[in-house]
């Protein structure tokens, strides 16, 4: 029985989690596992591409990225047109999942938090400000207790462990952000 109240509470998480991407109307990518190659090496690894930017998080809880970099959405630090070789996301470590949005990248830390960097003209690094880029990761602000992220193209949303969703970035006119408004 303990068995399978625990199946049936990751059961209810993978729901959830599957709930949460299809409201997003299948315009996010979220992270997923399987085998990919990552330069020369093949790990298990969980990856999300979005428009020019590829990441993927490997075994050991680093980030790879390779791509489009005008915005910093590597994540290495410097701003470069492109990345032909994937490169560590630094500041970042126990990340569980990664999702790329169009000019900016968001992981899940193990502990429950989200980090994020690259383009933030629309709040997409949901630090609270608008405007500017980070090539390095920045910390969400007031966000705890994540179990899964999606990006759509300029926003990111979070799915919290009692179920509740926080987005932020652009909302746009089909209120992506899912807080009533169009704006």
């Amino acid at each position: 029985s303990r068995a399978s109240s625990a199946e049936s509470a990751q059961l209810t998480l993978q729901l959830a989690s599957m709930a949460f991407l299809f409201a997003l109307g299948g315009q996010a990518q979220a992270a997923t596992r399987g085998r990919g190659e990552v330069g020369s090496r093949v790990q298990k690894a969980r990856v999300s591409t979005r428009t020019s930017t590829t990441c993927s998080v490997l075994d050991d809880g680093t980030v790879r990225c390779w791509g489009a970099n005008e915005s910093g959405q590597i994540g290495n630090g410097p701003v470069t047109t492109t990345q032909s070789l994937p490169a560590a996301a630094t500041g970042v470590g126990g990340v569980v999942a990664v999702a790329a949005g169009a000019n900016h990248t968001c992981v899940l830390l193990a502990g429950g938090t989200v980090k994020c960097w690259g383009d933030n003209s629309l709040g997409q690094l949901g630090t609270g400000t608008f405007g500017g880029r980070s090539s390095t990761a920045v910390t969400v602000n007031s966000l705890d207790l994540v179990v899964a992220i999606a990006a759509g193209i300029e926003y990111t949303c979070a799915l919290r462990a009692e179920g509740t969703a926080r987005c932020w970035g652009r909302n746009s006119n089909f209120g992506a952000l899912g807080n009533g408004t169009f704006n």
